[in-house]
């Protein structure tokens, strides 16, 4: 599950799928021999989020994703620690204030909204 497909076969499954700068046809960081580390996700989905909150003008963004994914961005979010299991979805509504993390609220999994820490 950590090899992505092709560019091209993305595009046949969304096609009105938008692709960053630079998203290459094939994954260019997938060698088969070793996955990318806790510390590596969690860094580049704080970068992915950082470039969502400075340059998509979009009022709502869905992100749909593995449970592993999902996580490190839950994390990168100061979100509760929370596990998905295989056909779960979360609801994370991420108020983006003055350019910078002020706050966010988060609506959790029952339904109840949580303030988190400023980020």
């Amino acid at each position: 599950c950590d090899h992505r497909s092709s560019k091209s076969y993305i595009k046949t499954l969304t096609p009105k799928i938008k692709f960053e700068k630079g998203f290459s046809e094939k994954d260019k960081l997938w060698t088969g021999k070793k996955g990318e580390t806790g510390e590596h996700q969690l860094a580049r989905s704080k970068e992915v989020l950082d470039d969502i909150f400075t340059s998509d003008n979009a009022v709502w963004i869905s992100i749909s994703s593995h449970s592993g994914e999902i996580t490190k961005l839950l994390q990168a979010l100061n979100h509760q620690p929370f596990r998905l299991a295989t056909g779960q979805i979360i609801p994370v509504l991420v108020k983006l204030s003055t350019g910078a993390y002020l706050y966010l609220r988060f609506l959790d999994y029952r339904g109840y909204m949580q303030r988190a820490p400023s980020h």
